[in-house]
């Protein structure tokens, strides 16, 4: 699949223009569109193995989001906020029960960390292209 996908990507740079500003453009194009392949394309796989990962407790909810925030970093991707539609991160947070916790989408808004939504139970999330990565802090 690599040297497949190499091939490709070295016959589009035979037609690119061999400046800086023009192969940095194509770049950028390309991983976008490989981003948006993959946000689509692991959608149902993450969510399934989402669901089969422990989160009873707050404890558990808190590794399985440190998990799901490095994993969606590592692919240039972020959960969709249902409320927002923009790239979000998922959060443990106590509540009201602090021993068992519960789920909350973030952002940075540039200035200050934005929660749309939250839950008692994961729904299925729908991933996009993270355009901007909030900082990395407590989970709280």
């Amino acid at each position: 699949m690599h040297s497949r996908l190499a091939t490709l990507v070295e016959s589009d740079l035979s037609r690119v223009s061999a400046d800086y500003a023009s192969l940095r453009q194509y770049f950028l194009a390309q991983r976008e569109a490989l981003t948006n392949l993959t946000a689509r394309n692991l959608r149902d796989a993450l969510n399934a193995h989402i669901a089969s990962l422990p989160k009873d407790s707050y404890e558990q909810k808190r590794q399985l989001a440190t998990w799901l925030n490095t994993e969606l970093r590592s692919l240039g991707v972020a959960i969709r906020c249902p409320k927002t539609g923009l790239p979000t991160y998922l959060r443990a947070h106590i509540g009201r029960e602090p021993t068992v916790g519960r789920f909350r989408l973030d952002y940075w808004d540039g200035s200050v960390r934005q929660h749309p939504a939250s839950f008692n139970e994961l729904p299925p999330f729908e991933f996009i292209a993270a355009e901007q990565s909030p900082p990395i802090g407590r989970h709280r």
